[in-house]
């Protein structure tokens, strides 16, 4: 008797020893599962489900991974294109378009094509079959022509001048977002020492290539010399490009034909002498020159024999 109360004894504690194990595995095993939930990939059984790309319905849908089962109410599901036709390539700054058709509604549609975006070779040029676009390299230069045309369409009248762009930083692959500084200007061919010059410089612009620079620097000389004399008689100067500095020495020295002038509200600085002389400059209460809030420096002399017929913000001190 007192064998089989041992053996009894044993197997109980055997019975309870592997319970304790099975259940410690299933607690691991689901705290694994919390640790590491399905990621579904749920796909449409479109025998379950009512709705088509036609109307709306029940979406039934089963994981491939673990085959949970989800429904969706009032969905109209997305097309399943069984044929597709290119009928206009994408180009590398072109959106493409396909004619698609439909057989789960018997419909067809067309939808677009991304563009493709340039591929460029270790010369800069892109590689793609008709392109042809070329990056611009830092320090390179290029022209700028009819800018108040671009800018202002109803006054074509005034592009009497061009403008000398150089590279400061190439744009990205897609010809966006380089800067340029504006190192030079010119009278057209015809200008005389009496044609009327009213100079813009735009926010952007464009070389030849399509590509897209930010004026960011303004570093060219406008001041009145035998040289700037013989393209013409500068009348307005209005910068719109987001510059923060105007720092070449009289830089409009004695423009005395000068009246109208534009700054940004990114101008911080005025250098010295910078529009010395301009002795029409503001004369005109209908003509007011306004300084930027954000002006932090205005050079010694920069208004000198300049008369105000209003007088902007602290500039007595600095004629």
């Amino acid at each position: 008797m007192a064998k089989m109360k041992r053996k009894l004894k044993k197997i109980l504690s055997l019975v309870l020893v592997l319970s304790l194990c099975m259940s410690m595995m299933g607690m691991t095993a689901f705290a694994q599962g919390d640790e590491n939930p399905c990621e579904h990939d749920f796909v449409v059984n479109l025998e379950e489900s009512t709705a088509t790309c036609a109307q709306s319905g029940t979406e039934v849908s089963y994981c491939s991974k673990c085959g949970e089962k989800q429904v969706r109410a009032d969905v109209i599901l997305d097309h399943e294109p069984t044929s597709v036709t290119v009928t206009k390539q994408a180009t590398c700054t072109e959106k493409g378009e396909e004619t698609c058709y439909c057989e789960l509604c018997d419909v067809s549609y067309t939808r677009s094509i991304p563009a493709l975006g340039h591929q460029y070779g270790e010369d800069g040029v892109c590689i793609r079959e008709g392109c042809g676009h070329t990056l611009s390299s830092v320090g390179s230069s290029f022209v700028v022509d009819d800018v108040w045309e671009k800018s202002n369409p109803s006054q074509p009248k005034f592009d009497t001048f061009t403008l000398t762009c150089t590279v400061r930083t190439t744009p990205d692959e897609n010809g966006q977002g380089g800067t340029v500084a504006v190192t030079g200007w010119n009278g057209k061919e015809g200008n005389t020492t009496s044609t009327n010059v009213y100079i813009l410089i735009p926010e952007t612009v464009q070389d030849d290539n399509g590509n897209t620079y930010t004026v960011t620097e303004v570093t060219c000389n406008f001041q009145m010399n035998t040289s700037n004399q013989k393209k013409g008689k500068l009348m307005g100067f209005y910068l719109r490009a987001p510059v923060k500095e105007l720092t070449v020495n009289s830089m409009f020295a004695n423009q005395t034909n000068l009246q109208i002038l534009q700054l940004p509200d990114t101008l911080e600085v005025i250098g010295v002498g910078c529009f010395s002389g301009c002795t029409r400059l503001g004369a005109q209460e209908k003509y007011p020159v306004v300084l930027p809030e954000g002006l932090k420096e205005i050079g010694i002399g920069a208004f000198k024999k300049v008369n105000f017929a209003k007088q902007p913000r602290w500039i007595s001190r600095h004629r």
